[in-house]
C-alpha cells in the first residue's frame, strides 16, 4: 500500500520497528485415535540442523506443541503450531510434503504404535501475506511498547488503525 501524501515518519518509523511474526498451523485428522487421550500436548524437538539432508530442515522443531483435541472434541484430531523458521519453510512446502514429515516426527513420538495411521483429513494454514507481512506482530529489537500506542493513533482525524498492533497490553493475541 502506498500512501500519498506519504504517512507522517512518526507512524511510518513505528510500522518499521514492528516486526511481523508468521504462524500456522497443521490440523490431522485421524481414523482412531493412537495416543493417551487424557494427554493435553506432546512434542518432538531437533537440532537447528533439522534432519540431515532434508530439504525442509526446520520441520522437525515446529512439532514441540501437538495439541490434542480429543478431550474437547471426542474425535481424533491433533494440532501442530508452526513459528519462527519453521513457518516460512511450511509456507512454500506442498501439503503431502508437510503431512509425510508429520507423521515421521509421530512415529519417534509413538514407536510402539507403528505405523502411524494416515489421516483421513488434514488442514494446512498458510497466513503469509503481501499486505499484512506475517500473522502478529512481536516487538523487535529497537521497537517498544510505545511503538504499539503509536500504531493505535489515527493519522490526521482520517486514517484509522486497528487489529492487534495496535494494542500494547495484548499484543499478537486475537482479542488485543
Amino acid at each position: 500500500i502506498k500512501f500519498q501524501p506519504p504517512l507522517p515518519t512518526w507512524k511510518s518509523q513505528a510500522i518499521d520497528r514492528l516486526e511481523m511474526g508468521l504462524f500456522n498451523k497443521l490440523v490431522l485428522v485421524f481414523p482412531h485415535r493412537f495416543w493417551d487421550k487424557e494427554m493435553d500436548s506432546f512434542g518432538s524437538i531437533s537440532g537447528p540442523e533439522g534432519d540431515g539432508d532434508d530439504p525442509y530442515p526446520h520441520f522437525a522443531i515446529y512439532y514441540a506443541l501437538n495439541r490434542n483435541m480429543y478431550p474437547t472434541t471426542k474425535l481424533p484430531v491433533l494440532v501442530s503450531f508452526i513459528s519462527g523458521e519453521a513457518a516460512r519453510d511450511f509456507e512454500a512446502a506442498e501439503d503431502k510434503d508437510i503431512v509425510a514429515k508429520a507423521l515421521v516426527v509421530l512415529g519417534r513420538i509413538f514407536p510402539e504404535q507403528q505405523p502411524i495411521p494416515y489421516p483421513i483429513e488434514t488442514i494446512v494454514t498458510r497466513h503469509v501475506d503481501e499486505f499484512a507481512r506475517g500473522s502478529y506482530s512481536y516487538i523487535a529489537q529497537h521497537a517498544t511498547g510505545k511503538d504499539y500506542d503509536t500504531m493505535a493513533r489515527p493519522v490526521n482525524g482520517r486514517i484509522f488503525w486497528a487489529g492487534e498492533a495496535t494494542c500494547r497490553e495484548y499484543p499478537a493475541t486475537v482479542h488485543g
